[in-house]
């Protein structure tokens, strides 16, 4: 896994706690990395729209660039 797809995995586990570390697991066993990449850049955009700051529109955009890249 490269190093953006790791971050992006902490971000969303710190955001959704246990229960969601739980169900991160579960899922993680059962996708690919690629759909995990989908399903975990789409969580976090909706999260970020659902927001009035701009800090986590910049923080998205350079996961998106870093994804890009890889």
């Amino acid at each position: 896994m490269n190093m953006v797809f790791k971050g992006i995995m902490w971000a969303l586990e710190l955001l959704i706690g246990k229960v969601g570390k739980a169900l991160v697991g579960i899922v993680m066993s059962m996708a690919s990395e690629k759909f995990m990449q989908w399903a975990l850049l789409d969580v976090a955009t909706r999260i970020v729209k659902s927001t009035k700051t701009t800090a986590d529109d910049v923080w998205l955009e350079k996961i998106k660039q870093g994804l890009d890249e890889s």
